[in-house]
């Protein structure tokens, strides 16, 4: 969770392979993450997360034509309509769903993140340092799920969808 203006703001962070070419001059090109850019994803210098004195992401201030779709277990993230990546078996914590809310996601796609960022941004900070990370935010939607569905964050296996993300007492983790 990133801070964001309202309050927490959900962060999907993606970590890419493939992508890569040698230009004629010898130098590596990331195919990938430029084409990222060009589709107004930027290259943040840092990043913090909820708590550690960050400047707040702007949820309002999404960018152009960027847009997400969370279903179940499972987001598409979409330019203009056209799908540019999907990603099924999430298993998030409760409050990140409820933050979706807010109508934001910040999406980040970067090289070498190894290790959960959860944990330690180290390696993200280390891609974001040196070039190998982008981030854009994209305006979330949710398409409803039946409340008497297990629900799709981590505590799946025990709860129904209405005793858990549903839910405004449900748990935070």
């Amino acid at each position: 969770m990133l801070v964001g203006e309202r309050g927490p703001v959900p962060a999907l962070i993606i970590d890419a392979y493939g992508g890569l070419a040698i230009t004629t001059g010898g130098e590596v090109h990331d195919r990938l993450l430029a084409g990222f850019a060009t589709l107004g994803f930027e290259f943040p210098d840092w990043i913090c997360r909820e708590g550690e004195g960050a400047d707040p992401v702007d949820e309002k201030d999404c960018t152009p034509g960027l847009t997400a779709l969370l279903e179940g277990d499972e987001v598409r993230l979409l330019h203009d309509g056209r799908e540019l990546y999907r990603l099924g078996k999430l298993r998030y914590f409760p409050r990140w769903y409820r933050a979706t809310n807010r109508g934001a996601l910040v999406v980040m796609i970067g090289r070498n993140l190894q290790g959960m960022t959860f944990d330690s941004l180290e390696y993200i900070q280390r891609a974001a340092k040196s070039k190998e990370l982008v981030q854009a935010v994209a305006a979330i939607s949710r398409i409803p799920t039946a409340p008497a569905d297990r629900c799709y964050c981590i505590n799946g296996k025990v709860r129904t969808f209405a005793s858990c993300c549903d839910s405004a007492d449900g748990p935070e983790e």
